[in-house]
């Protein structure tokens, strides 16, 4: 099993999830539906890039 998170770590990951979520959300008003992919797609590997850097988990 995954270890524990310590309290810093389990807000600093809230933290990050609240900012993927409201990414999502602006996102989603985009009108252009290319656009519209390719922001999601960035997204979500930004927010991959960043989790294998450690900055989430720290």
């Amino acid at each position: 099993p995954p270890a524990m998170l310590t309290l810093k770590q389990f807000v600093r990951r809230q933290q990050v999830l609240l900012h993927y979520r409201r990414s999502l959300q602006t996102i989603w008003q985009v009108p252009n539906d290319s656009a519209r992919k390719y922001l999601k797609y960035w997204a979500r590997e930004e927010l991959k890039g960043n989790k294998s850097k450690g900055w989430i988990n720290s």
